[in-house]
């Protein structure tokens, strides 16, 4: 018979918040796989990877020497995100109460848990669609931040023409783009991400829906609401966003922005830290290494209750930082 606080020893714990899925967040959940590191501080470099062709050898020649990568090397901290909610004695009573209350129980617990992952799901995803901006900058009282990712100006362009003007090439900007992606990536830009002011833009506008052809325009808005695929891309329509300090609504994409990544995996990641917590079910000294998400709970004796800890140590990166176009269309 399982003891009458195993719901909320450490290994259970975080079992159940890196179980947590959160589909919803698209740029995490299309980029940035995970990467485990030992420490708590970020390393990585930036690659322009080579495009020239190798030479030939003849019989018996010896190799060709040739030059080692020139890189630039990134170091910063891992952010870290640490939360807690204190549950009452009333809430530890049902824990010690096995069968249908203890499963009560765990739905309560689980649900407490996923409050607190889910503000770290919209950390992560935050500083992710900062860092395809180029720049992840964190300004609060007690954490100052500012991290550069790479991008050069080149690939943060400005639309020629507003792509409100309904007879605007879009076409010509998305090829010259792509051409951008692949000219300093070596990769084939896969996706591009969006929000709903983008979309308007390419239902209005004259030279999409010839391209398209009106048919096949209205098959693919009235299947989904939206364009899926145009010009060799996946298009993300992505209205998410977070609230900050003031209780405004910012959308993670802005308004008139596209963003043109690989779908193909290799130039970014998402770096994940070594935290040390409390290893037992409330009790004891003992600490273990953990990796990006985890949470652990302790026992409080005045006033009696259980305080639930949730906390996450990552870092987004980008290796290839020429693979991404941020661009504003609607100057």
């Amino acid at each position: 018979m399982p003891s009458e606080l195993d719901l909320l020893h450490t290994t259970t714990l975080t079992a159940t918040v890196t179980g947590f899925k959160y589909p919803e967040f698209a740029l995490q959940g299309r980029l940035f796989p995970a990467a485990e590191i030992s420490t708590d501080t970020a390393e990585w470099d930036i690659l322009k990877p080579g495009q020239s062709v190798g030479e030939f050898v003849a019989d018996g020649a010896p190799a060709k020497v040739v030059a080692l990568e020139v890189v630039a090397h990134r170091m910063a901290k891992c952010l870290k995100r640490f939360d807690a909610k204190f549950l009452s004695g009333d809430f530890l009573n049902n824990l010690r109460n096995l069968g249908t209350r203890q499963k009560n129980a765990r739905a309560l617990l689980t649900r407490e848990q996923d409050a607190l992952s889910r503000r770290n799901a919209y950390a992560r995803e935050y500083c992710v669609a900062k860092a395809l901006s180029g720049t992840l900058t964190i300004s609060q009282a007690d954490v100052k931040a500012t991290i550069d990712y790479g991008i050069a100006a080149g690939h943060k362009p400005t639309a020629g023409t507003s792509w409100a003007t309904s007879t605007t090439d879009i076409p010509a900007d998305i090829v010259t783009w792509k051409r951008l992606v692949e000219e300093d990536s070596g990769y084939a830009a896969g996706y591009a991400f969006a929000n709903d002011s983008v979309l308007k833009c390419l239902l209005k506008n004259e030279t999409v829906k010839a391209f398209l052809g009106e048919s096949a325009l209205r098959e693919q808005v009235a299947q989904s609401g939206a364009i899926n695929a145009f010009m060799g891309l996946e298009w993300v329509f992505y209205n998410a966003g977070y609230r900050d300090a003031e209780g405004n609504f910012v959308p993670f994409i802005p308004d008139d922005t596209v963003l043109l990544t690989p779908s193909a995996p290799g130039w970014c990641a998402m770096q994940v830290g070594s935290t040390l917590i409390p290893s037992g079910g409330g009790a004891g000294n003992d600490l273990t290494e953990v990796n990006g998400r985890y949470s652990y709970a302790e026992v409080e004796k005045n006033p009696p209750g259980v305080k639930l800890f949730c906390g996450d140590c990552f870092l987004p990166i980008l290796t290839i930082p020429g693979a991404v176009v941020y661009a504003d269309v609607t100057p």
